[in-house]
């Protein structure tokens, strides 16, 4: 049961890396004029990896940053997040570090996001040794299955990607608990108060995370939906096009065309199921022989919006 792990993290790193920092290392966050916008370097950060082998899952950053008490002083901050253990991580750090102060010249710190389930592994130190030549580099190194106490009540994107995170590496073999675990967190964010446009972001994070099944990812949006209602804020949360959008940003193996088509026509038939539990064999065949995108597109909103399927049916 798969998630995409280093995509949330890519993202979450670009729009929020203030917060990450304050939340996982909040003494080198303090030390920062935010107010002064951090430059990403995506180009250098491939240049340097240029040599390297097995690099297309990591998750790593190099930012430009300025210094509170340093006038124009600035700082290169290289960022990893690691979910599995790795012997040679360490090293890896060591290098890229030493590689982008040679190569930008200016002062430069390494950080890594340990979020993996092993609490033994701490790679926060490299060192090596031979014939009396010995090096030892060392890091910050936040460890989220460490920092989950602390976080607790914490229901700000940086602390539910690690509860997220945490929660479905232990629930990897567990459809239905991980659907547990994600509804508990959902629930929790939406009695928090916050804004709609908050309680999305947040809920697409989670649902990128803590990704399940067909079977229980129908029963978890219908569950919202419910839950929704109940409360009288039907809609706060666009899961439908949230998954949509997720779906169709995945890049489908068969070819990018074909495979928005089947996705879109799955999607609309998901939201159907979702919201009146049964689909006529005669209205699923009208929808899965519909080739255009922009007619498929218009039916996933009226799925949304339609009183009865009856209503939807005739919007074919």
């Amino acid at each position: 049961m798969a998630s995409d792990y280093d995509g949330a993290w890519k993202d979450l790193l670009r729009r929020r890396l203030p917060e990450i920092l304050a939340c996982y290392f909040p003494a080198i966050s303090a030390s920062i004029d935010w107010g002064q916008a951090p430059e990403f370097l995506d180009q250098e950060l491939r240049e340097l990896r240029i040599a390297e082998k097995g690099t297309s899952n990591r998750v790593d950053l190099l930012v430009k940053v300025a210094m509170r008490d340093g006038g124009s002083q600035t700082l290169y901050i290289h960022m990893e997040v690691q979910s599995f253990k790795e012997n040679g991580f360490a090293r890896r750090v060591c290098e890229c570090f030493h590689a982008i102060r040679r190569s930008s010249g200016e002062d430069v710190i390494s950080l890594a996001v340990v979020a993996d389930l092993d609490p033994e592994w701490n790679p926060c130190e490299y060192h090596y040794e031979r014939l009396g030549c010995e090096v030892t580099f060392r890091y910050p190194c936040c460890k989220l299955l460490e920092i989950l106490p602390r976080i607790a009540g914490d229901f700000s994107l940086p602390a539910l990607a690690a509860k997220a995170q945490i929660a479905a590496l232990q629930t990897s073999g567990d459809a239905d608990e991980r659907s547990a675990v994600r509804w508990k967190l959902t629930r929790s964010l939406i009695e928090q108060g916050y804004s709609r446009e908050q309680i999305t972001e947040a809920y697409r994070l989670i649902a990128w995370m803590m990704q399940l099944p067909k079977k229980q990812a129908l029963q978890f949006r219908r569950r919202l939906v419910e839950f929704q209602q109940e409360k009288k804020m039907p809609y706060l949360i666009d899961t439908e096009e949230i998954a949509l959008e997720e779906a169709l940003s995945q890049g489908l193996s068969q070819g990018l065309s074909q495979g928005r088509l089947l996705t879109l026509q799955e999607a609309v038939l998901e939201v159907l199921e979702v919201r009146f539990f049964h689909v006529p064999e005669g209205l699923r065949e009208a929808i899965t022989a519909i080739a255009d995108e922009l007619h498929l597109r218009a039916l996933h909103k009226a799925a949304l919006q339609a009183a009865t399927i009856e209503v939807f049916a005739a919007s074919l």
